[in-house]
C-alpha cells in the first residue's frame, strides 16, 4: 500500500510511495517517520542508506566513506571510518583485529592539535627506527629493530667508535654509575696485581756469611715445593673469579639502570611495565647475589695469598738452616 498517497514517491524498501531523493529504494525522513523507523540515513547518497551506530558513516561496506566500525561510534576519519580515536589526530586506535602494521595509531596519544604522520605520531613521539628514542633526541635514527642502543639512540659499538673510547669501559655519558663501576673494578685488579708482584720481588734475600777459610760464594739455589706451586695456582684461580665476579656485577648493575630509566619514561602498556617491574627485581636479586660472591672471593683470594707468603717463607728458612749447617771436613 501506498504510504504516502498525497505525494508522487517511489520508495520501495522501507516503504512504498514516499519521496526517495537518492532512489536507493529508501524513502526521505520525516517527522512521523524518522531513521528509526528506517527511513533514509543519507537521503542524498544512493549508496549509503543506513547507520546503525549514529556516528555520520554508512553502514554498506562498498558505499561512501564506509563504517569500519558499525557497532561502536567512532571518529576516525584517516586509516578506516567511524572507529574510535582516543587523540582526534584522525587514526584509529589499534586492537585485535586492526593493528599498527595495519594502519592503526603508532601514538595514540597525541596532544590535541599537533601534526601527525603516516603512523599517528607527532615529531615529538615518532620513533622511525624503533628502539624506544624518539627521533628528536636519536642521534643514530636508523639502528636495526631489537638492537641494544644508549639513551642517544646509538649502538654501543657505534658510539664507541666515533668517540674514539676504548669499547670495554666505554658507556653511556649519562650512565655515570657504569663508568664509577668498571673504574672500581680496573683499580681493585691493579691493586691486587701490584701487591702480589710487590711481595714477591720484595721477600728479603738472605745471605749467609761464610767462614774466612771458606772464600768461595756458595749462592742458596732452592726449586719451589709442590705445596708452593699448589698455593700459587690456588691464588690465581682465586683471582681471576674475582675478576670473573666483577665483570658480573657491572653488567647486571648496567642492565638494572636501563631498566629504571625504562620503567621512568612509563612509554610502556601496563603490562610491559608490569614485566620490566619483575625483570628490574630479578637483577636486583642477582645483582644482590653476585656482590656476596664477590666479597667472600676477595676474601679467599687474601687467605690464600698469605698461605702462599707462609709456604714461601718457610721454605727459605728451611733452606737457610740447612745451608748453615756445619759440613763434614
Amino acid at each position: 500500500p501506498d504510504s504516502c498517497p498525497q505525494l508522487n514517491g517511489f520508495s520501495t524498501v522501507d516503504r512504498y510511495g514516499c519521496i526517495d531523493s537518492d532512489q536507493d529504494g529508501y524513502s526521505n525522513p520525516t517527522s512521523d517517520w524518522t531513521i528509526s523507523n528506517g527511513a533514509d540515513a543519507f537521503p542524498n547518497d544512493s549508496s549509503q542508506w543506513t547507520d546503525n551506530d549514529f556516528d555520520g558513516y554508512g553502514d554498506n561496506p562498498s558505499g561512501t566513506t564506509p563504517d569500519a566500525c558499525t557497532a561502536v561510534v567512532g571518529n576516525s576519519t584517516l586509516d578506516r571510518y567511524g572507529c574510535i580515536d582516543s587523540d582526534g589526530d584522525g587514526y584509529s586506535d589499534d586492537g585485535l583485529s586492526w593493528t599498527v602494521s595495519q594502519g592503526a595509531d603508532a601514538c595514540p596519544s597525541t596532544g590535541l592539535g599537533e601534526t601527525v604522520d603516516a603512523f599517528g605520531c607527532s615529531a615529538e613521539q615518532r620513533d622511525s627506527d624503533s628502539d624506544g628514542i624518539v627521533d628528536s633526541r636519536d642521534e643514530c635514527p636508523n639502528t636495526a629493530t631489537g638492537a641494544s642502543v644508549y639513551s642517544t639512540g646509538c649502538l654501543r659499538v657505534e658510539e664507541d667508535s666515533q668517540s674514539g673510547t676504548n669499547t670495554e669501559t666505554a658507556r653511556d655519558p649519562s650512565e655515570g654509575g657504569g663508568v664509577t663501576t668498571a673504574v672500581g673494578c680496573l683499580f681493585w685488579i691493579g691493586v691486587i696485581v701490584y701487591f702480589t708482584y710487590y711481595r714477591k720481588k720484595k721477600t728479603p734475600q738472605h745471605r749467609v756469611r761464610t767462614p774466612p777459610s771458606r772464600q768461595q760464594h756458595i749462592p742458596i739455589q732452592r726449586q719451589p715445593s709442590q705445596q708452593e706451586v699448589q698455593a700459587q695456582q690456588l691464588a690465581q684461580q682465586r683471582q681471576l673469579e674475582t675478576e670473573h665476579f666483577q665483570q658480573q656485577l657491572a653488567q647486571q648493575t648496567y642492565q638494572t639502570q636501563q631498566l629504571q630509566k625504562q620503567l621512568a619514561q612509563q612509554t610502556h602498556s601496563a603490562t610491559q611495565m608490569t614485566a620490566m617491574q619483575a625483570e628490574l627485581a630479578q637483577l636486583q636479586e642477582s645483582k644482590a647475589v653476585l656482590e656476596k660472591e664477590l666479597e667472600d672471593s676477595s676474601k679467599s683470594t687474601t687467605v690464600v695469598q698469605n698461605i702462599t707468603y707462609n709456604i714461601q717463607d718457610s721454605a727459605i728458612s728451611g733452606d737457610l738452616t740447612a745451608s748453615l749447617k756445619p759440613k763434614d771436613e
